[in-house]
């Protein structure tokens, strides 16, 4: 507890200067138990039934397993789209969202489209904010579209995306510079982006 308390101290205060607006830290949590793969995922998937429930294992970086209702990124022939998900509550309120939310995903949904625009995207569009239900939270979220140039790769635009200021931070260098020197922990697949990647 002390040295996450001391992380966020340090983090605020170099929040304090300019240049230098957003960092999204964690902590790990070890727990003692006995392994219960198939219960875990079932209970995953019925806590998260909107969600991308999630299970791999490797040698190189052992067994994984979450839920996400969040797309990185995904591409239709010319058409690419990300989720820009920001700004989150409990899923039983109602009503308008905060000022603070709707910032959150102001920032974030700004930062897709002007990667997508250093990439090279056109017509680019946006659809939202909506609000989008997560077990027993619910976010922002905003689809921003557009159309990428058969010469372009959708997973190297997917590497410019990541990390959105959602998961690390604003200026994104910045952001990740501060996070590897002091969480003390590689994030690895936390934060991180898989998915399926498909011959058209």
């Amino acid at each position: 507890k002390s040295a996450h308390v001391k992380l966020v101290t340090d983090a605020v205060a170099e929040l304090h200067k300019s240049d230098f607006s957003k960092v999204v830290l964690s902590r790990t949590k070890r727990v003692a138990c006995k392994l219960e793969i198939a219960g875990w995922l079932g209970a995953l998937a019925d806590a998260y039934p909107q969600n991308c429930v999630f299970l791999f294992s490797t040698k190189a970086n052992g067994m994984w397993m979450g839920a996400t209702p969040e797309v990185l990124l995904q591409k239709h022939q010319n058409t690419v789209a990300a989720n820009s998900l920001a700004g989150t509550r409990l899923a039983t309120k109602s009503g308008n969202w905060g000022a603070k939310e709707l910032e959150e995903q102001a920032i974030v949904t700004k930062s897709i489209i002007e990667t997508f625009a250093d990439f090279g995207v056109e017509n680019i569009k946006t659809d939202g904010p909506k609000t989008k239900t997560s077990g027993p939270v619910a976010h922002l979220f905003t689809e921003v579209s557009g159309q990428i140039a058969a010469n372009k790769n959708a997973i190297d635009l997917a590497k410019k995306l990541h990390p959105t200021p959602a998961v690390g931070g604003l200026p994104q260098g910045r952001a990740i510079t501060f996070i590897r020197e002091r969480e003390n922990y590689n994030r690895q697949f936390y934060t991180g982006f898989f998915g399926v990647e498909e011959n058209e």
